[in-house]
């Protein structure tokens, strides 16, 4: 637990800060939808990104919590319990007291956490392995044309290999996968399906995913959210990052094509959600197909494609940096030469009979008796003098409490001071 819990508490710090800049990318993305392009508000997601992966937060003066940062240091209060019984019996300050051993929540909670993350991450890799296996039992041969088709169109998309092609029944609709070696995956009747332009869309479409390296971000999410399981926030986010990634893989086939291309392009979109299904897929895949609202939505993205003006992409590229470092900094630490505050609390304990006079205290605090209950604060040579002259007299006990060092804007310490 002593290696778990500081993962756990830099877990919860890290799905707290990125559900806030999920927030500030909804609203971002609302107001700039309509004059960026699709790309643009697909790295609007980046923050987010980082903000998940970085294991520490960065010290600076100008972060959100240094600048809103306005009440004072915590303090620690030292508190003193007073007889129960009246003055003529002895005086005396209990030093503990018994108390039930608190349930250890955070420990119980950092489990149920581990346990689900290890539990999704399970599933999901199962889920992942015997969808392959079921492909891989029912793969055909690929086409030659299929293969001349994929062997002139890979130079074109700027890629250096041409990928590793699955054809089979089970595959229902295409998509790619393979961190190391990407492996296009194709359904049995794709090319009866698909007049061969339409062909061609998808496959640009496919070949761009491995060109802009979206295979090793989804499996990056794909871990994040296994992590963050518990927050439905991520959960959101993670599903509207995909419909943008789609969408901006959409924006890059399509850069240059006129206004028939894209309505072509629209249709093809129309034709994969009507012939092919996405059953089967797991979160491990990353494809072409969409249905429903998404699917209407990025057609729309596609006829009215936004021209994104400069002064807007200086907008946005300023707004991704500023949410980046609001979600990466906090508040500077205290000057280590700073004054340390230094406080002792001194317990005095009498034993008197119960006819005795209440004892007066000596010079020069003689305005004061100690009586049961008695608090007061003293500097260092008024407290000097009065532990002096009280040590010489009988009855009198001196204890020594705990002393408390701290500095403004840290948590105190306690230590034992004899």
């Amino acid at each position: 637990m002593d290696i778990l819990m500081p993962f756990f508490d830099w877990v919860l710090s890290a799905t707290t800060r990125a559900s806030l800049l999920t927030v500030a990318v909804f609203l971002a993305q609302s107001i700039l939808r309509h004059y960026v392009s699709a790309r643009w508000n697909y790295a609007l997601w980046l923050p987010v990104l980082i903000v998940l992966l970085m294991p520490i937060s960065l010290e600076s003066s100008w972060s959100v919590t240094s600048i809103t940062h306005m009440a004072p240091a915590p303090q620690q209060e030292l508190s003193i319990t007073e007889p129960s019984k009246a003055a003529s019996v002895p005086l005396s300050f209990d030093a503990a007291s018994e108390t039930p051993v608190p349930v250890p929540w955070r420990q119980i909670i950092c489990l149920a956490w581990l346990g689900g993350a290890i539990g999704i991450m399970s599933f999901s890799i199962v889920a992942f392995t015997q969808t392959l296996w079921r492909f891989r039992r029912t793969r055909l041969p690929v086409s030659d044309i299929l293969q001349c088709e994929l062997a002139g169109l890979a130079p074109q998309m700027g890629l250096h290999h041409v990928p590793r092609v699955w054809v089979a029944s089970a595959i229902r609709s295409p998509a790619v996968i393979g961190l190391l070696r990407p492996t296009l995956l194709l359904p049995s009747h794709f090319e009866q399906m698909l007049q061969p332009h339409e062909a061609r869309l998808v496959l640009k479409h496919e070949l761009m995913h491995i060109k802009r390296g979206d295979l090793w971000v989804n499996a990056l999410l794909c871990l994040l959210l296994s992590m963050h399981w518990f927050n439905p926030l991520l959960w959101l986010a993670f599903f509207k990052a995909r419909f943008d990634r789609e969408a901006a893989c959409d924006t890059q086939v399509l850069d240059g094509a006129n206004q028939t291309q894209r309505v072509t392009y629209g249709h093809t979109l129309l034709k994969v959600e009507t012939a092919f299904s996405q059953q089967g897929l797991s979160l491990g895949f990353v494809g072409i197909f969409q249905r429903g609202a998404a699917l209407r939505a990025r057609i729309q993205s596609i006829a009215n494609q936004p021209r994104a003006h400069p002064i807007m992409k200086i907008a946005t590229s300023v707004s991704i940096v500023l949410l980046t470092f609001i979600g990466i900094t906090k508040g500077a630490s205290p000057d280590p030469k700073a004054p340390q505050i230094h406080i002792v609390s001194k317990f005095i304990e009498l034993h008197s009979r119960g006819d005795a006079p209440v004892l007066v205290l000596p010079e020069p605090l003689h305005e004061g008796n100690i009586k049961p209950g008695f608090v007061g604060t003293f500097p260092d040579s008024q407290i000097q003098t009065l532990i002096r002259e009280l040590s010489q007299r009988k009855g009198v006990d001196l204890l020594s409490a705990p002393t408390v060092t701290t500095k403004s804007g840290r948590k105190s310490q306690s230590r034992d001071h004899p």
